[in-house]
């Protein structure tokens, strides 16, 4: 989970990682396959995230994680902070208690869908210093 003091020192910094659906590595050390998971009637939604400017990089971003509800148990103990539309504004400009609240929250499971493949995941090697959001990551 996001330090508290994070979100709090860094309101100014909120704002929305658009996503059709994230996947989480499932399966036997050197066998993982992907496990898609997606919003039931929503082809886009959003992951709260973080952003800033690093001197080495230029603009980053990250997202808040929390622990899984019931539909991602099975397969992963974290998940992102995921946000209904109607929410967006309030995770951008909300007090700090607005947007601990949404990391503590558990996300209705009904509304998460699971699909299981048989697509290998690959694993790629990077330095401590990069970051990947490349799905076959």
């Amino acid at each position: 989970m996001v330090n508290e003091h994070v979100i709090h020192s860094k309101e100014q910094w909120r704002c929305l990682i658009p996503v059709t659906g994230f996947a989480e590595a499932e399966g036997e050390k050197g066998r993982m396959t992907k496990t898609w998971f997606s919003l039931k009637d929503q082809p886009i939604f959003a992951w709260a995230g973080l952003w800033r400017i690093s001197n080495e990089w230029g603009p980053v971003y990250s997202g808040i994680m929390t622990d899984a509800n019931e539909a991602i148990q099975p397969v992963h103990n974290r998940m992102p902070v995921l946000l209904h539309s109607d929410e967006y504004e309030q995770w951008l400009h909300g007090s700090f208690e607005d947007a601990l609240a949404f990391q503590k929250r558990t996300f209705l499971p009904e509304l998460v869908t699971m699909e299981r493949t048989n697509e290998l995941r690959k694993r790629k090697r990077h330095s401590s210093r990069h970051c990947c959001f490349d799905p076959d990551c």
